[in-house]
């Protein structure tokens, strides 16, 4: 009896959430009105990356907007500091998904420098070849080219983070506008992450659907994709709620990094492919461990 009762519970807790995310989604890909001064909201704003671009239909409080803001400049501080560095060493750099938010920005910052990834994604030397120079708040500012930054959010998100917020959505959806879909389709086998781009690619599609809303080249890029990868072999696992952040469901996880790392092995990458097969146990410890109330684990970690 109890334990029906705190599975309800846990069910209406995760409903609830799915419709506050909803919400603040469809605030920004609608540009619909929110709950002023709901702490949920702003919370919720925070967790997703999308604080500042929800302040004014939030009615946050200057106090609130200005932390957002000092945080931001803490973060350019950052990169004034490693950029004059690296620059000083001649060392060649880019910076990646950082900036792909503005005007918010996160409590750190990614360089990405001359070296080899863990598992096998992208050539750091190929990204740094393709890297454009631009101005960012008043500085030259060195990022990746569009298809390399699709492909990095696309990695990170499934790969690094196992989870997608609300920015990784919107930023999804604003940088492959310009990128050409045969490109993106390209980057992606050439990384082995066809499994995981298309999984991303639906929970992107199921979080436009429930905000009713369409990004005709998101949907095209979808549909090559399935064209050219074949069927989504996770979708499966995509039938869970649509609360923000965004968890990618333990058993979907466990499959894409054995996927990559079939494919890895096929390649001749075998010590990327050694490095996601030791991922999964790794995953499922963190698991058993995040449930754990006294971190039976933590030592480990």
């Amino acid at each position: 009896m109890r334990t029906d009762f705190l599975e309800s519970m846990g069910i209406v807790k995760t409903a609830r959430k799915e419709a506050d995310s909803i919400i603040l989604a469809r605030a920004l890909l609608r540009n619909e009105p929110l709950p002023n001064n709901s702490e949920k909201f702003i919370e919720l704003a925070k967790l997703n990356k999308v604080l500042l671009r929800t302040a004014s239909q939030l009615g946050i409080s200057a106090s609130a907007r200005q932390d957002a803001k000092n945080s931001a400049a803490e973060a350019w501080e950052l990169f004034d500091k490693m950029s004059q560095a690296f620059e000083e060493r001649g060392i060649p750099f880019v910076v990646i998904k950082s900036f792909d938010s503005l005007p918010d920005i996160g409590h750190d910052l990614d360089f990405l420098i001359p070296s080899p990834f863990g598992e096998e994604y992208l050539s750091p030397e190929q990204v740094l070849k393709h890297r454009r120079r631009e101005n960012v708040n008043g500085r030259g500012v060195w990022l990746t080219s569009d298809v390399d930054g699709v492909l990095i959010r696309v990695i990170h998100a499934m790969y690094r983070h196992n989870a997608l917020k609300l920015s990784d959505i919107l930023d999804f959806a604003k940088m492959t506008r310009g990128c050409p879909a045969d490109k993106v389709i390209e980057g992606i086998e050439r990384t082995g992450t066809q499994d995981a781009f298309l999984y991303y690619l639906a929970t992107v599609g199921r979080f436009l659907e429930a905000c009713d809303v369409d990004f005709p080249h998101v949907t095209r890029l979808r549909e090559q994709a399935v064209r050219y990868f074949g069927r989504e072999m996770l979708s499966f696992f995509g039938k869970d709620r649509l609360a923000l952040p965004y968890r990618i469901p333990l058993q979907a996880l466990v499959m894409v990094f054995l996927f990559k790392a079939a494919r890895d092995a096929a390649r001749g990458r075998l010590g990327s492919a050694v490095r996601c097969l030791l991922a999964p146990p790794l995953v499922l410890l963190n698991f058993v461990n995040a449930l754990s109330r006294d971190r039976l684990l933590k030592k480990v970690w």
